[in-house]
């Protein structure tokens, strides 16, 4: 004997069912937006002390580069002293060595020539 304004219990229960279910759903998305939010925000922290990280990786990089610059600059004036020394060496051990040679050879060759000279003169002139 249901009127017309009046829902069957069944329905009544149903709905209920459906209505506590979809509470339940929302109860555990609820949940779950929570615990997105709660990473979201460790990924946002993780995120920024990861920025940190990369400028202080960056001023090491810039840190290492100048002193990078500073050991090429001064191997490049060793290296410039190496050569000056190693060219020095080359003339002490060849070039002086052969100029002393060369005065000894002058000298030698002039004692020579003067004692070719005084023969030719003594023989030119033998009584005097």
């Amino acid at each position: 004997m249901q009127t017309e304004n009046t829902v069957p219990i069944e329905k009544i229960v149903r709905v209920e069912e459906k209505v506590s279910g979809i509470e339940k759903d929302i109860k555990s998305l609820c949940e779950r937006v929570d615990i997105h939010g709660k990473q979201i925000d460790n990924l946002d922290a993780a995120n920024k002390n990861m920025e940190i990280e990369v400028v202080k990786i960056q001023k090491d990089v810039e840190s290492i580069n100048k002193a990078i610059d500073r050991v090429e600059k001064t191997v490049n004036k060793t290296d410039s002293r190496i050569e000056d020394i190693l060219n020095r060496r080359v003339d002490d051990h060849f070039g002086e060595p052969l100029r002393k040679y060369r005065k000894i050879a002058w000298a030698i060759a002039a004692s020579v020539l003067a004692f070719l000279a005084g023969v030719l003169i003594k023989s030119l002139f033998p009584g005097t």
